[in-house]
């Protein structure tokens, strides 16, 4: 029986050891799923155009400021300029 047992715990130990390595992979996954969906969703930004600062700006918002003119992006805290005519 002592054999038999060791056998058991043995393929318990691997079992054990593939859910560790399954729940890292799963949690790696989903942290890239929120990586993919917040690059997604800066991607399918709006895009303001005028010559004040639109309100209540999101990240990722453009805006043609058409009285410097120039081109800017709200980065959560700011407007960053890009490009001037």
């Amino acid at each position: 029986m002592s054999e038999l047992n060791k056998v058991i715990e043995d393929r318990l130990t691997a079992v054990e050891s593939n859910a560790s390595t399954a729940a890292t992979a799963a949690s790696t996954a989903q942290a890239a799923a929120a990586a993919a969906q917040a690059t997604a969703d800066a991607a399918n930004a709006k895009v303001s155009v005028g010559s004040s600062e639109p309100g209540s700006p999101t990240t990722g918002l453009l805006w043609a400021d058409t009285g410097t003119p120039a081109l800017k992006m709200w980065n959560g805290s700011a407007w960053i300029q890009f490009a001037t005519a």
